[in-house]
Formats: structure tokens, C-alpha cells, sequence
């Protein structure tokens, strides 16, 4: 059977080794579910069983299989082991006497399912090989954490920059962090706190939390050098809307961060259990929960999208380019290049003449860009004479002189190709500044265009700026994607937290 195109055969290898690991699980699950063992702490001196009384109210649902003593660290336990006879509900009673006045008593709520008699205990919220879930998600998202980095490995060897990428990405950084934060736990506290039932629920809900925690201070760092770049910007570009978005930016990551820990300490008090007092703080901890994941999921985005522009703009394009798409922007008022636009103009040119010292093969320039109500030239034309002074040949030079925007430089200079090509398979490459490389590949995708890109340099306190504005763009881009994303992770750990308090 052919697989989909597009669809990588790697993706069907990792769904069939999950469905694998988690059938597995399930039935191990399964297998030893009808039994349950209900270990009860003693003390430190060995349990006289002549005062330990053990009952069941509806023995034809559970009947005890046997009880015994066990030592653990000093302490003893009466250990009760039980088996499923037919699905319902009973209470299994633990009494133990220490003197006349002094009585030990406890009980679980057992439940037995209808299918394969699955005994859960809804008091202790565990069951028989429980022990499994915390090994088998580990596995998982380690699989599916090395799958993806192979998969974005492979994207960026390919040049293939694109919203999956820094979705990729995104995902990445969370799975690892989150590994960390799960192993970190598991040395910590131990196998046995996070092999629970309940404990692996309670340790996944609150995740958003630990993860704010740890990534903090990268983003603080972050947010520093975007704003610190912003004052100079500003006081060398001047006082703009578009100057202020990294201290937007930093003050909105530094200040949700700040504001979410305030409201996770300005409330303590849980009340009665049924209270209002108690209901009220079970909410409010399941709304912080939602927005701790939330703010984590911004965060992945943020991280990703600067890793997949820092390295789409150092990545080298091969010399066996037929085309190179020069993205235009504005010109001086007397029809020459901005520093920003010659600069780009300097990077194909630059480009060209390696490859044709290194292959022997030339390439055609596409200078791209409309006239603009300020502007007393095309920016095409523009780009042209100045490829003209620089001894490129007329002949090489196929102007797009009608595009008023980044994706029309894109869209109307693939048509242009077509158009001089004849149709042929041809390899394009596009030159613009570095913080615009990510943005040109993304477009580049949208219209079907398969282009890598030429990073032209450009002034150092812009770059950072320049960065926030693309994720920024990104964002709003794909916004409804965002969203729909953000309410499944929200309500995903929502039911989390509710199903742990309920």
C-alpha cells in the first residue's frame, strides 16, 4: 500500500509504536486489574493480627484472598490483598486496636468494572499496575520527542522555514522541558510518588506551572535585550509605534509571568470540602492551571520562532541557483537605495558572483517591488540601475515592478519565473535583510514556491526589534490555528485539575 504523499512513512512508524506501548500498557493493565492490594501503615512495632479486624460489606463483589505483614524502612504494614468476583461497588473496612481507648480505622471504595472486573479504588484513586503509566509516558514522549527533532532536523537541512517548522519547534521545546521537569521530579521524590495514579494526574496538571518556573529566566533574558534594543532604536530611528514592540513584548512576558504568580499566592485558604470557600479555590486552581499553560505554550512559540529565524538566515544556499529574487522596500526620495535595500541588493550580487566563480553558471536577477505613492521610481526599477552600476548585465535583469507588499514580491516574482523560464524546474533563491529571511520562507510556502534565502545584513540594535515583529506577524498569521490550539490544552488540563478535585 502507497503511502499519502506528503504524509513522511516515519509518522506511521511512530503512531504504530505508540498504539503498540499503549496497548501494552492496557493490557498489562487489564491482566492485573481484577485483583487489588490495599496496604495499610501500622506503625513501627510489628502488628499483633489478633487486633486487626478486616471486612468487606458485599463479598460477592470482592472477596480478601489472603493478609499478611510487610516491613518497609522501619515501619510496618498490613497488607490486604483482594479479587474481583462480579462488577459493582463495595467498601472494604480496616480495623485495627491499639489499646481500649484507641482505635485505628480506615476503608476503600472499591469499584469493579462490568468489563474485564478492572478494580479501581476511588478513595486512593489506584488500582493494580498503575505503576506502568509513569515508565509508559516517559517512553512516549521521549519516541515522539526524537521523532519530531529528526523531523525538524531534516526540515531545516532542507530549508524547508515555514509556521510547521516554528509549530515544530514549539512542540519540541515543550516535550523536552517537560521530560526535564518529569525526570528532575522522578530523583527527587522518587519512583514511588510518581508512579500513583493520582500523583502522575496531580504532576501533568500543574505542569504549566513548573514549566513557567524554569523557562523564566531565559525569557527574562530575552526580554532585557529587547527592550535594551528597543531605547537604542528608538533613540536612532525615532519615537515609533513599531520601535516600542520588544518593550511591549518584554513587559507583557515579565509582568504575565509576575501576575500569575501573584494570583497562584494570593489565594490559600481551600475551605471545607463542598464549601463554597472549597469550590471557589478548586476553580480559581483550575483557571491558573489553563492560563499557566497558556503562557507556556506563548513561550514555546516565542523560543521556536526566534531559533527558526536565527537559523534560516545563517543557513547556505547551494550554488546552483538559475534566479535570485531581490525583496524590495523603500527607496530614498531621489530614486536611490536605502541602506536597508542595498544592502540587499549587495547580498544577491555578492551571492551571483560566487556562484559563478565557484560553478560558472550565472544567475538572473528579479528585483521586486512596485512604486509607491512617495516614491518617484519603481522600487524595481530602482534595484535595476543600481545592478546596472555594478556591471550586471541588462540581459540578466527580469523586473517585478507591480508588487506593493512582501507576499506580492513573492507571488508576482514566481509568475515573472514561470513566465522567462518557460514553465522549467528552475532553483530560486531570494535575497532580503536577516530578520526578514523567515518571513520570505513562509511566503515563499504559501504560494507554492520552492526558494531558500540570502541574509543581508543589518544594523544590530534593529535585529531583536525585527525579531518580535515576525513572531508578532506569525502569531496573527495563524491565529485561529493558535486558538483552537490554546482551548485544547486549556480544557485538556482543565479536566485534569477538575477530574483530581472532583
Amino acid at each position: 500500500m502507497k503511502t499519502k504523499k506528503g504524509f513522511p512513512k516515519r509518522y506511521i512508524i511512530l503512531f504504530s509504536l505508540i498504539a503498540a506501548i499503549l496497548l501494552g500498557s492496557l493490557a498489562y493493565i487489564l491482566a492485573t486489574g481484577s485483583t487489588f492490594t490495599v496496604r495499610e501503615l501500622i506503625g513501627t512495632d510489628p502488628p499483633d493480627m489478633s487486633k486487626c479486624e478486616i471486612t468487606v460489606d458485599d463479598p460477592g463483589v470482592i472477596r480478601i484472598v489472603s493478609t499478611d505483614v510487610e516491613a518497609d524502612n522501619e515501619f510496618y504494614y498490613v497488607v490486604v490483598k483482594t479479587e474481583a468476583v462480579t462488577s459493582g461497588n463495595t467498601r472494604l473496612h480496616f480495623r485495627y486496636t491499639l489499646d481500649k481507648s484507641t482505635m485505628y480505622e480506615s476503608e476503600a471504595n472499591l469499584i469493579v468494572s462490568p468489563l474485564f472486573h478492572f478494580v479501581y479504588d476511588t478513595q486512593r484513586e489506584s488500582f493494580t499496575g498503575e505503576w506502568i503509566l509513569y515508565p509508559t509516558m516517559l517512553l512516549l514522549v521521549s519516541l515522539t520527542l526524537g521523532f519530531f527533532l529528526f523531523s525538524f532536523i531534516e526540515q531545516l537541512r532542507k530549508a524547508q522555514y515555514s509556521y510547521s517548522t516554528v509549530a515544530l519547534g514549539g512542540v519540541i521545546i515543550f516535550l523536552a522541558i517537560s521530560l526535564i521537569i518529569w525526570i528532575s521530579e522522578f530523583f527527587l521524590y522518587g519512583f514511588s510518588t510518581m508512579s500513583t495514579f493520582y500523583g502522575l494526574r496531580l504532576n501533568m496538571a500543574f505542569l504549566g506551572s513548573m514549566f513557567a518556573s524554569l523557562t523564566f529566566p531565559v525569557l527574562l533574558v530575552l526580554s532585557i535585550a529587547v527592550s535594551i534594543s528597543n531605547i537604542v532604536l528608538v533613540f536612532k530611528e525615532g519615537l515609533r509605534p513599531m520601535n516600542l514592540l520588544g518593550i511591549i513584548l518584554g513587559i507583557a512576558v515579565v509582568g504575565g509571568f509576575f501576575a500569575l504568580h501573584y494570583f497562584a499566592n494570593d489565594f490559600s485558604f481551600a475551605g471545607e470540602e463542598g464549601s463554597s470557600e472549597w469550590i471557589s479555590y478548586q476553580l480559581q486552581s483550575t483557571v491558573l492551571t489553563a492560563l499557566y499553560v497558556v503562557f507556556s505554550y506563548f513561550e514555546c512559540m516565542l523560543l521556536s520562532t526566534i531559533i527558526c529565524a536565527i537559523l534560516a538566515t545563517r543557513h547556505k544556499v547551494p550554488y546552483d541557483r538559475d534566479y535570485l529574487i531581490i525583496l524590495g522596500c523603500a527607496i530614498r526620495k531621489d530614486g536611490t537605495p536605502t541602506p536597508i535595500l542595498k544592502g540587499r541588493i549587495d547580498r544577491a550580487i555578492e551571492f551571483e558572483q560566487n556562484q559563478y566563480a565557484a560553478t560558472g553558471k550565472h544567475a538572473y536577477f528579479i528585483p521586486s517591488g512596485g512604486q509607491g505613492s512617495d516614491e518617484v521610481i519603481s522600487e524595481a526599477e530602482c534595484m535595476k540601475r543600481y545592478l546596472l552600476s555594478y556591471g550586471v548585465s541588462e540581459e540578466r535583469i527580469v523586473k517585478e515592478d507591480k508588487s506593493v507588499n512582501t507576499y506580492q514580491n513573492m507571488a508576482f516574482s514566481n509568475q515573472v519565473i514561470k513566465g522567462h523560464s518557460g514553465g522549467k524546474d528552475v532553483n530560486i533563491a531570494f535575497s532580503t535583510t536577516n530578520y526578514h529571511v523567515f518571513r520570505g520562507y513562509t511566503l515563499a510556502k504559501t504560494i507554492g514556491m520552492v526558494a531558500q534565502g540570502l541574509s543581508a545584513k543589518t544594523k544590530l540594535y534593529f535585529y531583536p526589534n525585527a525579531f518580535v515583529r515576525e513572531f508578532i506577524g506569525l502569531l496573527y498569521e495563524q491565529r485561529y490555528r493558535h486558538i483552537v490550539a490554546m482551548v485544547i490544552l486549556a480544557n485538556v488540563f482543565a479536566f485534569m485539575m477538575l477530574t483530581i478535585f472532583y
